[in-house]
């Protein structure tokens, strides 16, 4: 990304950098730090890193950095997108040079503002129009969907307004470039959009998940998260891509049991490992009743359960939802299934 903005060691960089590395060293596990060094090495090399991280090792950079490029958000390289566009068109324009430098130093904090604060200020009774959960996801044109805020949205960000501002700039500059310049902006500015709404739909999905934490007042309540993990592949060595695509794996499902004893917040896991089988709604409840039993015979005083999954159909299936009320007859009762359609369910 550094090269695409021709930037190095921007004041907004610089801030992030060091948030970032002392997220690093305050990680109490590798996969966390993987995640944190991931998101580093988006903006920097190893040489810059290494700056902030002493004694970082060229190994884990790497693995760091395949992980980004495996699981990227293509929200985030919009940026990078936009900045490409930035360079292109800037020689067309009167003092290009620096207005392609405001624009790219612009460009690089709103991605981080996205990427930090912003969901750090959406909330449901935010006085902010872009902040306000409850006001962006209302639809005036369904009344089943509709939703009148209680408080004035009367309040400026001036953050939000500065990446409005620059999207805006850009979009203007490139009216000689329209072709394939303004496709790429078009689709970089929908994918931005995207990704800012996605990080507001998780704040508000996520208020679920802390209102039932905060249920688990006593220790008759459990809250479960369930997942498919990816299926486990056998192979063969060096086995070709067309050996590799449509093989039978063994399926591994991840259920996370969070409860409260004496005042602390436990978890504990089940994995079903499974041979052979198709992912659906009947397997969902066969292994939501093994995990009901077992939780009922190792603590007699459990009564309820809260589920949590994502948007799979076979969670939300009419046919898992209906086997709730059988489970409850012989194990606990199924509260109601919290589903979400944003990754990061936990």
């Amino acid at each position: 990304m550094n090269k695409a903005f021709g930037l190095s060691h921007q004041p907004a960089e610089k801030a992030y950098l060091e948030a970032l590395a002392e997220a690093y060293k305050t990680a109490d596990s590798w996969d966390t730090r993987r995640q944190v060094l991931s998101t580093m090495s988006d903006t920097a090399n190893f040489n810059v890193i290494s700056e902030y991280i002493p004694g970082l090792t060229h190994y884990r950079f790497t693995m760091a950095n395949l992980r980004r490029l495996q699981y990227g958000r293509s929200r985030q390289r919009s940026f990078n997108d936009l900045g490409t566009v930035v360079l292109t068109i800037s020689p067309l324009k009167k003092d290009g040079e620096n207005w392609a430098a405001e624009m790219q130093e612009a460009l690089k904090v709103g991605k981080l503002y996205l990427k930090g604060d912003y969901k750090v200020h959406v909330s449901d009774n935010a006085c902010v129009p872009d902040h306000c959960y409850m006001y962006v996801l209302s639809d005036i044109t369904d009344k089943d969907f509709k939703y009148k805020c209680k408080h004035k949205h009367d309040e400026r960000c001036e953050q939000c307004e500065s990446l409005d501002l620059t999207l805006k700039n850009i979009e203007q500059a490139i009216e000689e470039e329209r072709d394939e310049t303004l496709y790429l902006f078009t689709s970089a500015v929908r994918a931005i959009n995207l990704w800012k709404g996605h990080q507001l739909r998780s704040v508000q999905q996520d208020q679920a998940r802390l209102d039932v934490i905060n249920l688990l007042k006593d220790e008759k309540t459990v809250y479960i998260v369930n997942d498919w993990a990816m299926k486990f592949l056998p192979h063969q060595y060096r086995e070709s891509q067309s050996d590799w695509f449509g093989k039978n794996g063994i399926s591994w499902h991840i259920s996370v049991v969070f409860r409260k004893s004496n005042g602390q917040l436990e978890s504990q896991s089940f994995i079903h490992i499974i041979e052979s089988c198709s992912q659906d709604s009947a397997a969902i409840v066969l292994i939501m009743q093994h995990v009901l039993k077992t939780l009922e015979t190792e603590n007699p005083k459990l009564k309820r359960a809260f589920f949590r999954q994502d948007n799979a159909g076979c969670y939300h299936s009419a046919s898992t939802i209906l086997a709730c009320h059988h489970i409850a007859k012989t194990t606990l009762t199924v509260l109601p299934l919290l589903a979400s359609v944003i990754s990061d369910c936990l």
